[in-house]
């Protein structure tokens, strides 16, 4: 285990980090004197909700910091950061899973929740000297009555993304590149944008969502948006416009902190936990118990449920309530329900008997989930190897969730599904992807591109790196941000036929392809990703 001590108020503090105990009682306001330097007053859940911002001072001896703060369960838990000389005396936002922050609330009887930091230097061994660390945290506003716990996703250092497919609570300018003639970039053009494009730039971001041709997306200030294709009411404005040109506020002064978008429905959980679904009924994508008219309003799913995250696809949504239950409704054709058969369309039905679910994740015929022990599992239709096990036949179906056998050496944090394929990171910052290659999208280089002799019916490690923080998968292409070095790099691969990787004339990159340029430093920055049929969605972070 790597060295690590760590500081309060200039002095040593054993070896544990220094804390933010928050009780259960959700949400409590702590004394000043329990909260690191720098820190003001009480902070309340809602504000841990809002995220984090540091401000590292220089140091005798500093080349560079990680700091490490948050820290739940296992000392292996956590989120961190690594500052570069050139952040020292600036604000760096670190995020906090919003699963975490739920799962905080909704349990009882185990050790508090614990946020603090730990401080390195750069050779990862105590600094020659203490510094002060100033602690900032966010505003404490939330809709009215809620009990906040607020937040985004985007990958396990921040949460997840998309839910799976992209997102993250450090607040970012959002950029874009691909297909557009529905409006999928909110830019009130139908033209597709061949080089990397700034998108609403009134706006500041924590989360985005897309995964056809509409996206949702969470601003700083936790409200809603959408734009892009309508035709089913899954934008949520209520508009009966088949397109929504330019962004759209849903849901009034209702706060959200998480949210995903299907084919042609959106799920969205507010700071109260409470659910939120706009868009088709088909197959029970809403999970309303009944089928009906498109829902072109976003509606509250009024159950007294509580949730942790929701990912959804081809009307089919999958989610993890706050007791750590795993969840699923709509189409089941290929048992992406997980109910041991393939009857349906189906209502919310649970999944198997465990309540100890972190991760969740669903495609169109597939669906993957992570335990609390980083095992991860999956279901659906085996074709194209997407269940990970070359086992034949290869056609087949599995209807309840197992844990493929190659994945059995590692522990995971974070799973993307696409339609055919799924990518998945372990704790060590590793990549792996199987099923169809189509395109060179599970990352292995083939002479034909398609076929069956294309499919990768095993995970197979994507490149040799290991400093991978989170990642996404869409029905073309997939993507990843690397963290090393202070910077976060973002790459993508896979299918580039309308540029949404680059904006050279090659309609395929098999291996992950470095966004930006280094020569201007366009490269750094990069808070999350989510990849949509024909185009992607980012969350930068702005220029000091």
């Amino acid at each position: 285990m790597k060295a690590e001590i760590c500081f309060v108020n200039g002095k040593q503090a054993e070896t544990q980090p220094a804390v933010i105990r928050v009780k259960r009682n959700f949400p409590a306001v702590l004394a000043a004197a329990q909260l690191p330097p720098g820190i003001a007053g009480g902070i309340s859940a809602n504000d841990i909700a809002q995220g984090i911002s540091l401000v590292v001072p220089a140091y005798a001896g500093m080349a560079e910091l990680d700091l490490i703060t948050v820290r739940w369960g296992a000392a292996a838990d956590h989120a961190s950061h690594r500052v570069a000389a050139a952040e020292v005396g600036k604000p760096v936002a670190i995020a906090i899973p919003p699963a975490i922050l739920a799962q905080a609330e909704a349990a009882s009887g185990a050790a508090p929740f614990e946020v603090g930091y730990v401080v390195q230097d750069d050779a990862r061994n105590p600094p020659a000297s203490a510094p002060t660390v100033q602690a900032h945290y966010g505003n404490s506003s939330g809709d009215s009555g809620g009990n906040s716990t607020g937040g985004s996703t985007g990958g396990p250092d921040s949460g997840g993304g998309n839910g799976p497919n992209g997102a993250n609570p450090a607040v970012g300018e959002a950029y874009g590149r691909g297909y557009g003639y529905y409006y999928d970039f909110g830019n009130d053009s139908q033209g597709n944008l061949t080089d990397l494009a700034l998108l609403a730039s009134e706006h500041r971001w924590k989360m985005l969502s897309s995964r056809n041709h509409h996206a949702i997306g969470i601003l700083d200030s936790g409200h809603l948006m959408g734009w892009g294709l309508n035709d089913r009411g899954q934008v949520g404005s209520g508009s009966s416009d088949s397109r929504q040109q330019v962004p759209q506020a849903i849901a009034g002064d209702v706060k959200f902190r998480y949210a995903a978008a299907g084919y042609a429905h959106t799920l969205a959980i507010d700071t109260r936990n409470r659910l939120w679904v706009a868009g088709t009924r088909d197959d029970q994508a809403l999970g309303l118990g009944a089928l009906g008219d498109d829902v072109r309003r976003l509606q509250l799913v009024d159950d007294g449920s509580s949730w942790l995250m929701v990912d959804a696809a081809n009307n089919v949504s999958i989610g993890i309530r706050s007791d750590g239950t795993l969840w699923a409704w709509g189409r089941n054709d290929y048992g992406q329900l997980a109910q041991g058969n393939t009857s349906g369309p189906l209502a919310p039905q649970r999944i198997g008997s465990a309540s100890d679910w972190k991760y969740a994740a669903i495609g169109q015929y597939n669906g993957a989930a992570i335990d609390a022990q980083g095992h991860l599992y999956v279901w659906g239709y085996n074709g194209y190897g997407v269940l990970g096990t070359d086992a034949p036949p290869h056609n087949t179906t599995a209807t309840t969730p197992f844990r493929p056998p190659a994945t059995q050496d590692h522990n995971w944090v974070q799973v993307a599904v696409g339609p055919q394929h799924i990518v998945a990171l372990t704790d060590d910052g590793q990549v792996w992807a199987w099923g169809n290659n189509d395109y060179g999208k599970t990352g292995t280089i083939r002479a034909d591109g398609y076929g069956p002799g294309n499919y990768t019916r095993t995970p197979h490690q994507v490149g040799t790196a290991a400093d991978w923080v989170s990642i996404a998968a869409g029905a073309y292409g997939s993507g990843g941000i690397r963290r090393s070095g202070g910077k976060r790099r973002l790459y993508l691969w896979g299918g580039n036929q309308y540029r949404e990787i680059l904006a050279e004339t090659v309609d395929r990159f098999y291996d992950p392809v470095l966004v930006g340029s280094e020569n201007d430093g366009t490269e750094e920055g990069w808070q999350s990703v989510c990849i949509a049929e024909y185009h992607m969605l980012g969350l930068k972070r702005e220029s000091d």
